[in-house]
């Protein structure tokens, strides 16, 4: 757990001056994650207080972040409200009866679920043309659901992750070499 709270202390840091949403898959998580990093303005989005935190992040010209489990949802991040996102957690389906047995009937509407999920977050801070977010996905399960689930992925999405790993590669060749 150090780790993952290393990679975000170093992701906010990059990111000092800019708005930001971090998504998990509970409100425990996103408790946890500010209770270990109090030097950056986390704001919890939760319950019936959602909208409201929501529209404060929005019209706000302060650089916060919202973290939360229900931010993939129903929200407009457009412009400087959201130059980069962090997916804490891969969305899968809440594991109850329902969901157990829709996996046991298809395992791969379960990946596809998750799929949607994230997909759903990404367009959270790309709204449009013009529109840029940087997106860090922390979560290692990431690739297994990319690499084995890649035909539920929209071609878009599917770029910028083949173009994020080819940069990562010509950065450590460079590193290499140095």
């Amino acid at each position: 757990m150090r780790l993952i709270l290393e990679k975000i202390n170093e992701i906010l840091d990059r990111h000092r001056y800019q708005k930001g949403v971090i998504h998990t898959s509970s409100t425990e998580q996103a408790y946890w994650i500010c209770e270990n990093l109090n030097d950056y303005d986390l704001i919890v989005v939760e319950g019936n207080e959602r909208n409201r935190i929501i529209n404060d992040f929005t019209s706000s010209e302060e650089k916060s972040v919202l973290i939360g489990a229900s931010l993939k949802d129903g929200v407009d991040f457009k412009g400087d409200i959201c130059r980069f996102q962090i997916i804490f957690k891969m969305p899968y389906p809440q594991q109850n009866e329902l969901v157990k047995y829709r996996k046991r009937q298809d395992r791969s509407w379960y990946f596809y679920q998750a799929v949607m999920a994230l997909m759903q977050a990404y367009g959270r801070g790309i709204r449009d043309m013009d529109d840029y977010c940087t997106m860090y996905i922390i979560d290692s399960s990431f690739q297994y659901l990319f690499e084995y689930n890649r035909r539920f992925f929209n071609q878009y999405f599917e770029e910028a992750v083949l173009e994020a790993r080819k940069d990562l590669r010509a950065r450590n060749r460079k590193k290499i070499k140095n």
